[in-house]
C-alpha cells in the first residue's frame, strides 16, 4: 500500500526527490540506482495506466481490473507539422557569438590519440552501469556544459574516489 502520494512528472533528476527507502511508481525510465535522486528510494517503472491506477486505489493496481470504460482514441490522418521555430544555420557562422551562463566552460582541446595507448585500467565496472553511473544527473546536471568540472562527478555513484584517481598526471593520456 501507498502511504502519501503526490503526483508529478519527473524530469532529469533534478527535483522532486522521494523520501529516504521511499517507494516512487514512474512512468520514466528513471528507474535506475540514484537516478530518483535518492539512492535508497525504490523506483518502480510502470504504464502511464498503471500509475494512474495506483494514484486512484493508493496501490499498485493492474488499470484492467478498475472496472471502467476507457475512452478510444482516433488517430488522425495527417498530423499537423510546424516547423516555424526551426531556424536554418547561418550563412556567417563566424560572426555568431555564443553566449555563456557562468557554469559553461571551454570544451577541452586536446592532441590527436596516438595509434597505441599504454596505461592503467582506472575502473572496472559490472553489468547494469547506466549513463547516470558514468555521469551523474541530479545536482551535477548544473555542470553538465563544463567539461572540466562535470568531469569531477564521473562514476561518482558506484566510486567516490574515481575521479582523484583518474586525475593522476598532468601528462596528455595519463589521468588528465
Amino acid at each position: 500500500e501507498i502511504e502519501g502520494m503526490k503526483v508529478n512528472q519527473v524530469c532529469i533528476g533534478n527535483s522532486s526527490s522521494p523520501q529516504t527507502d521511499a517507494v516512487s511508481v514512474r512512468t520514466s525510465n528513471r528507474n535506475f540506482l540514484a537516478r530518483s535522486g535518492t539512492k535508497s528510494a525504490k523506483v518502480y517503472l510502470t504504464s502511464p495506466e498503471t500509475a494512474a491506477a495506483a494514484v486512484f486505489t493508493g496501490k499498485m493496481t493492474d488499470p484492467r481490473d478498475l472496472e471502467m470504460e476507457y475512452p478510444h482514441i482516433e488517430m488522425p490522418e495527417k498530423l499537423y507539422i510546424d516547423d516555424s521555430m526551426i531556424s536554418p544555420p547561418s550563412p556567417k557562422p563566424e560572426q555568431i557569438q555564443i553566449y555563456r551562463g557562468p557554469n559553461i566552460g571551454q570544451p577541452p582541446s586536446n592532441p590527436p590519440l596516438p595509434e597505441h595507448i599504454l596505461g592503467n585500467v582506472t575502473i572496472k565496472v559490472g553489468d547494469k552501469i547506466t549513463t547516470d553511473h558514468i555521469t551523474p544527473a541530479g545536482s551535477r546536471m548544473k555542470y553538465r556544459s563544463n567539461v572540466p568540472k562535470y568531469a569531477q562527478f564521473v562514476f561518482e555513484i558506484v566510486d567516490e574516489t574515481f575521479y582523484k584517481r583518474a586525475l593522476g598526471s598532468e601528462k596528455p593520456y595519463q589521468g588528465n
